[in-house]
This record gives structure tokens, sequence and C-alpha cells, in this order.
């Protein structure tokens, strides 16, 4: 381009550079259409040959197909075309495409004979990708050719599977229509697992849980050592273990149940755990960029979620939640240790036996989880403003105490931060001297 653009006649006359310029691209695109165009047909002219040679080798042969009506060739591959879905644009459609196809050779009791050349026809253009993997004598088994279409286009099973976690119902899908396609698709994944009993559809089930929950080098690693099969969950549990021990990562190894101090907030409209406790606990945390304001419109900026299960001590209640990580949730609470006396409460009611002595806040519950786990039953502790709420949990102290202030000692220091920008411009107009 800068060659042109130095150029004398460039100078002397740019816009007849750039119609000339101009034409010589359209004579080219044209030029490069034309020829898409005589490779298309080249490729139509291929399949029809191939077709008309299938049906030169059987021109000897009775055509007669077994249904109620005698039909020529084309018609019954109008027929067939009629009963069938179309041609997938996408990978997991195989599966259904062919369902249809053969249910469509069973309501026409199609012969052997006939169905490669229908499947043929169906696949168009499709067809000249096929034919270059089939032998002569292939070109007449149904089978053959089914087998050489999925190799081509079927998806992973892995990617079978995510298609059908994400599958929706398509606005011209009703609602049976919507369910035979998930049943069918459901269906080839299996088929692509060769699950063949309830057993071992439940080891699959686990397996595809716990692979779904690797980070994504893990799950490329275990995705090459699985190759087209698929490991059983103890088998693929070593397989994860040896990686990370090869790689120096920590084995985070749940630590079960174990109990933790939480704080209940009907105002809060999400869950927060600690880091500490977190890291305590080895959850699995989810990166995430979410910006959750406070009190006074502050606003903290949120960089990794968790989730959990929370339950009290009989598990007769048990929940799942997501809890957002931070630093710290508040200060200890309470504040400082108080006496209380609970000579008419017992003390094994409570949710916590030591709730008068201050500690660490390990959880937040908020509004998701705060009114359902209220029970009936309230008490009121005599000469206080403590009042103990039953929840599962056990009964929960809320209210107010009066505080003592006493007299401590405080030492401060105050420091003025003097610009030094400014304090050199005053320097400066303090030496300015007027002439």
């Amino acid at each position: 381009m800068d060659l042109i653009k130095n150029c004398d006649r460039y100078k002397n006359d740019p816009d007849s550079v750039h119609e000339l310029a101009n034409l010589i691209i359209e004579e080219r695109k044209y030029d490069e259409s034309q020829q898409l165009e005589l490779e298309k047909i080249r490729e139509k002219s291929k399949l029809d040959l191939e077709i008309a040679r299938i049906r030169a080798n059987d021109k000897d042969n009775n055509t007669e197909v077994n249904c109620n009506d005698s039909f020529s060739v084309d018609s019954l591959i109008k027929s067939i075309r009629t009963l069938t879905v179309k041609i997938p644009d996408k990978p997991e459609g195989w599966s259904f495409f062919f369902l249809s196809l053969e249910r469509a050779f069973a309501a026409k009791s199609v012969t052997d004979k006939f169905k490669p050349e229908i499947l043929l026809n169906l696949l168009g253009e499709k067809a000249a990708n096929i034919i270059i993997y089939l032998k002569d004598e292939d070109l007449k088994n149904y089978d053959k050719i089914k087998s050489i279409i999925l190799q081509e286009f079927e998806p992973t099973p892995q990617s079978c599977l995510e298609n059908f976690k994400k599958a929706t119902q398509q606005n011209c899908e009703s609602h049976v229509q919507f369910a035979s396609r998930l049943t069918t698709n459901w269906e080839y994944y299996l088929k692509l697992r060769n699950v063949s009993n309830f057993e071992v559809l439940k080891q699959l089930i686990v397996s595809d849980k716990i692979f779904s929950t690797l980070d994504k080098e893990t799950a490329s690693h275990i995705s090459v050592r699985q190759a087209d099969k698929w490991f059983d969950p103890l088998t693929l549990g070593k397989e994860i273990d040896l990686f990370y021990s090869s790689r120096g990562k920590p084995l985070k190894i749940p630590l079960g149940k174990c109990k933790k101090s939480a704080l209940l907030d009907g105002g809060s409209t999400s869950n927060f755990i600690s880091q500490q406790c977190m890291n305590r606990l080895n959850l699995k945390r989810e990166k995430i960029n979410i910006l959750v304001s406070g009190l006074n419109n502050s606003e903290l900026t949120i960089k990794s979620r968790v989730n959990a299960t929370i339950a009290n001590r009989g598990n007769s209640y048990e929940t799942n939640a997501d809890f957002f990580v931070v630093l710290r949730i508040t200060d200890m609470i309470p504040s400082q240790p108080f006496n209380v006396s609970l000579s008419n409460f017992s003390r094994e009611k409570l949710a916590d036996e030591n709730f008068n002595i201050p500690r660490n806040i390990d959880l937040l519950l908020g509004a998701e989880i705060f009114y359902e786990i209220f029970l009936p039953g309230q008490t009121n502790l005599l000469n206080t403003k403590l009042i103990f709420q039953n929840t599962v949990f056990g009964y929960i102290a809320s209210g107010s105490i009066p505080v003592s202030s006493e007299n401590k000692p405080h030492c401060g220091l105050i420091k003025d931060n003097v610009d030094l920008e400014k304090t050199m411009r005053r320097f400066w107009e303090i030496e300015n001297v007027e002439p």
C-alpha cells in the first residue's frame, strides 16, 4: 500500500488509482465466488454420480418396497424427508435425527437396500464429506454410512452432557417435544458412556459430579487420561489425588461438621463467612466480582464465594447456602464479658452456652436463612433486657445489657502532615523581592 501511495501516478491522480484498485478487488472477489460455485457443482455432480452408480448396480433387482403402496425411490425419499427432522446444525442433534429417520424407515417399511440411497439424499452437500471415507462396497451399507457420520459430526460425551444441562425449550417447541428431545439426548449420552445397568449409571452420575467440581487444569488432565472412556468414582479420585501430588498442590480434605459461631441478621440479603473460617474448613472458593453495600452506603468488593451446608446438632435441620467471603465479619460479640444468672433457664437449651463470653464471629446468616429457623417459644430474662428466642439450633440470645464505663488511661498522638509542595511555595514567596 505504501508503494502505491509513493508512486507518481497516485500523487497526480489518486482517485483513478483508487478506482482501479477497487475494480481489481471486485474482480478477484467475483473470481473467488465463481470458483466456490464451481466447487459446489463438482461436489453435487460427484454425489449424483455415486447415487446413479448405486441405482445402476441395482437396476436388475426388484425395486418393490414392502408397504401398502408401491413407491418409486424419488417419491419414497420425499416421503421419508417429510417424516424426518431436518439435518442438524449442532453435533448433539444427530442422535435425534437418526432416531426420527429410523422411525420413518419402520413406518414406511423401507428395506435395507434403499436406506443408504435415502440417507445420502437427505444429507445433501454434507454427503460429499462422507463419501471420501467410504469404499465402493460401503455405499450400500446403511450402518457403515451412519457410523462414519457419527464419527465425523457427533459430540464428545462431555460436550453432550453439557448441552443436556444447558438445554432450554425452544420457542416453536411444545413441552412434549422438549421432553422427547431431552430424553433422546440423555439416552444418547448414556449410549456414548456404554451404560448398561443401574449400577453403572450410579457410578457415572457420581463421577460426573466429581468432574464438574474440578478446576480447568485438572479437568483437562483427567480428560486426556480418560480418553474415550470414563473413570469410576474411586479411580477418578485416585487420579485427581495423584495429579495434585505431582503438581505439589495441597489435598483439600473437608473437615466435615464442626461447630462455628454465627450472627443472625434479618436485614442482610446475603450470607457471609470469614476468610479464616473458610480456610479452616477447606472450602472450595469460586472467583467472583460483586459490589456489596452496607451501613452509610459503604461499599465492599467481594472477590470469592463458597458453598456450604449448615445443620443443627441433632441433624433435624440442614440447609445449603452460598456465602460471600470477607476478611472479617465484625468485632468480637459481645464486646466484653458479662455475668448473667440463668437459674430459671437451662443452659442445655441454648444454641450457645457461652453466649456471654466474647468470641470471633465466623458466619453471618442473612434473611435467606433468618426467618426459616425460628420456632415457637420466647423467654425474657428477669431484670434484664435479654430475650431468648427458640430456633432449630436452640434458644438464641438477643437484646442489650448495661455497659459500665471504666476509667482507663488513653494516650494519643496528633500529627499534622504538611504538604511539602505548599511549604516550598511559601518559602519562595517569602524570598521573592520586588524590584
